[in-house]
């Protein structure tokens, strides 16, 4: 019984925070998904971004 009711007490801490600033969701999905395509690009390219590799052969 106390776990539904911390559940639904996060639930609303969580709707207040989303309602006071709109833009916070879309904030953490960009930063996220910025994350995710720069991992994914290191991978392919197999070098971080600046870092040189022996299979880099342009930029």
């Amino acid at each position: 019984m106390t776990t539904t009711n911390n559940t639904k007490a996060l639930i609303e801490s969580v709707k207040e925070i989303l309602t006071q600033d709109g833009d916070l969701l879309r904030n953490i999905i960009q930063q996220v998904l910025q994350e995710m395509l720069e991992a994914e690009m290191d991978q392919v390219l197999g070098a971080s971004k600046s870092e040189r590799s022996d299979k880099r052969l342009g930029y």
